[in-house]
């Protein structure tokens, strides 16, 4: 078994020891990206970001649908199924998923990380950096990634954030 497996199952183990964790690890699976989205969305609206307000929402939605692309080409090529289906016996599932068949990387911690990686500069870089690893620890706990995943959703964000803003740069 490899660290990243072992890993998952340490962090994984610890869902039903204590109920407050248990809502944590839920919360940070299923509704910090939404409470990231509400935030992002609203410091766009005040132009609290690095980008004036007119490059601030294209550089958004450029990099997530060039990353969400970028994730669906990696998880076609890369064919690793989430956790609980290929240990089902052994993985304690908290929430539900659209699609098993792709694990890596995780969509919810590519967004969270593009979030983080495009507030960078703003005072609230810090919440959302605190969000994005609760969305990452998350969906590890609850079952449904592997810690590799939410490392390869950060990476996609990263790459997909500078792609964004090279195509904005060209046109």
């Amino acid at each position: 078994m490899n660290w990243n497996v072992r890993l998952f199952f340490k962090i994984n183990s610890l869902v039903g020891r204590y109920r407050w964790l248990d809502v944590f690890g839920w919360f940070g699976a299923e509704l910090a990206i939404f409470l990231m989205l509400a935030v992002y969305i609203v410091y766009l609206f005040f132009n609290f970001s690095l980008y004036p307000i007119g490059e601030s929402i294209p550089v958004f939605i450029i990099a997530w649908i060039i990353g969400f692309l970028l994730s669906l080409l990696i998880g076609y090529l890369v064919k690793s199924p989430r956790p609980y289906i290929t240990h089902p016996e052994q993985v304690k599932k908290k929430i539900n998923t659209l699609f098993g068949w792709k694990s890596f990387p995780s969509d919810h911690s590519m967004t969270a990380f593009l979030i983080l990686f495009l507030s960078i500069g703003n005072p609230l870089a810090w919440i959302f950096l605190a969000l994005a690893l609760l969305v990452g620890f998350g969906r590890v706990f609850t079952g449904v990634h592997y810690p590799l995943d939410v490392i390869g959703g950060a990476f996609v964000a990263y790459i997909s954030m500078h792609l964004a803003n090279l195509i904005l740069f060209l046109f």
